[in-house]
């Protein structure tokens, strides 16, 4: 009888162990490598342990540029990398995935070449470097005529991405026009309550009229449901005496997320700037309201740059690249 109790324990241990194993291996499969669901909680992002979350990192270029340009630089994936190789200075937590609709290798072109070729290599290196990433949707536009085109990719996208923790969603980059909160908030809406009806849970992140700047109505007439987190953007070009009136002043109302922002002296308007002039005001305004960001870009060619040809960090005065680095690794 106790040899017999004995074996019946030692089955019911091994059962325990196996059940726990699957049950680990499940539950890292499903939640998208150590990264955990986040949520809204008045004006702050936190985890499931309710602790706040500043998430801070780089845009990539549109993903398929690498291809575009014949294959020269780096591609997406080895970007990831870098950005997040910490014996290398980084140390991203989130990396911004824009999405360009309308050009040679968009996503509009080839949705199911796009999305296997760029979108999901991209997330997959997120998930496994364990960091959170954005899907941009990366329209530049007025966005009156572009509701089935929007409601198409996300009716895509979001059901693919329903259940990574990691995977925020940013509905439209840039609405160029200087409509009224009212009038895009009736466009948006409806492109949010979709993406929502297939994916309960991620972030979803809602810029504003005028290339993202114009958010001030924003708190007065907020986007309806939960996890909403709302987006600026912010160059040299902007006057600092509008910084506040026009983005700044709604940090302590609602959730915000400065998704670009950047620099480099003598680039093209609007984004000519020094560390001085720019990276550090702006970094003053980040630290006040302790703001998420992802800065603008991590490239050699598209402006304002962080790299020159040959991927070699851009420092000092009039450049970008060793200011984010230096600012990432203080916040690491």
């Amino acid at each position: 009888m106790k040899k017999l109790k004995k074996y019946l324990a030692l089955f019911l241990l091994s059962y325990l162990l196996i059940i726990g194993t699957i049950f680990i291996w499940f539950d890292t499969k499903s939640s998208a490598g150590s990264s955990n669901w986040l949520h809204v909680d008045g004006i702050h992002i936190k985890d499931i342990h309710n602790n706040k979350v500043v998430l801070r990192g780089v845009s990539l270029p549109d993903l398929a540029h690498y291809d575009f340009r014949g294959k020269i630089g780096k591609s997406p994936v080895e970007l990831i990398e870098l950005l997040t190789d910490h014996k290398q200075g980084w140390y991203s937590t989130v990396v911004r995935l824009p999405v360009y609709p309308i050009w040679k290798l968009g996503y509009n072109s080839n949705p199911k070449r796009y999305y296997e070729n760029y979108i999901k290599p991209a997330v997959d290196k997120c998930v496994e470097r364990k960091i959170y990433c954005i899907i941009d949707w990366h329209y530049i536009d007025d966005p009156t005529n572009l509701d089935a085109e929007t409601r198409t990719f996300w009716a895509d996208i979001a059901p693919k991405y329903k259940s990574y923790p990691n995977v925020l969603f940013e509905v439209f980059n840039e609405n160029s026009t200087d409509m009224s909160w009212a009038a895009w908030k009736n466009i948006v809406q409806p492109w949010v309550d979709l993406i929502r009806s297939y994916a309960p849970n991620n972030l979803i992140l809602v810029g504003a009229p005028h290339y993202a700047q114009h958010l001030y109505d924003a708190p007065s007439n907020p986007i309806k449901g939960k996890n909403i987190v709302y987006v600026g953007h912010i160059y040299p070009g902007l006057e600092q005496k509008l910084w506040d009136k026009w983005i700044f002043n709604v940090a302590d109302k609602i959730p915000l997320f400065i998704t670009e922002w950047g620099f480099r002296n003598g680039a093209d308007y609007p984004t000519s700037g020094t560390v001085t002039s720019f990276g550090i005001p702006l970094k003053k305004k980040l630290e006040k309201y302790n703001l998420s960001w992802t800065c603008w870009v991590a490239d050699h060619s598209w402006q304002p740059e962080m790299f020159d040809k040959d991927w070699n960090l851009l420092v000092g005065e009039n450049y970008m690249g060793g200011f984010v680095q230096d600012y990432l690794l203080s916040k690491n």
